[in-house]
C-alpha cells in the first residue's frame, strides 16, 4: 500500500510507535471517528504534520470500473484518513451497508504493519 510506505517515516521519525483509527457507519454511510497517535503527548502537532500522499478516485468508463491516482501534499492525518479509506476499500470490509459495522485499523509503526478489527452489527 503506497499510502502506508509514505507515512510510515513521517511517523517513525516522530517518535510515533502506533496509530489506532477508529471507524464506524451503517445505512449506506460511514466515517472515519478518531485518530489516535501513541505515545500520546504532541499529537496536535503530530497530526499537522506535511506528508504527500496518494489520492485517489474511483469511476465507471465504458462499462469498467476505474481507479485515478494523483499525489496530493496534505497533513499527517489527513493522509492516514484516505490511507483508511482506501484499506478498508481494497480489502472489501462491508462496514457501512444496511446495519454497518465498526472497527479499528491499527498501524504497528515499528513493525512496518497494519491490521484491521472489524465487526459487522447485525439486527436480529
Amino acid at each position: 500500500m503506497e499510502n502506508l510506505r509514505r507515512v510510515l517515516p513521517v511517523l517513525r521519525q516522530h517518535g510515533i510507535d502506533k496509530v489506532t483509527v477508529s471507524f464506524n457507519g451503517e445505512g449506506d454511510s460511514g466515517s472515519i471517528e478518531d485518530i489516535l497517535y501513541e505515545p500520546r503527548g504532541n499529537e496536535e502537532a503530530v497530526k499537522a504534520l506535511p506528508v504527500e500522499h496518494i489520492s485517489t478516485s474511483s469511476f465507471f468508463d465504458d462499462g469498467q470500473w476505474r481507479r485515478h491516482a494523483t499525489p496530493e501534499q496534505s497533513t499527517l492525518n489527513e493522509a492516514i484518513d484516505a490511507l483508511t479509506y482506501d484499506y478498508l476499500e481494497e480489502t472489501n470490509v462491508d462496514w457501512y451497508n444496511n446495519d454497518g459495522g465498526y472497527g479499528d485499523l491499527v498501524i504497528d509503526v515499528q513493525r512496518w504493519s497494519q491490521k484491521i478489527g472489524h465487526v459487522a452489527k447485525v439486527e436480529f
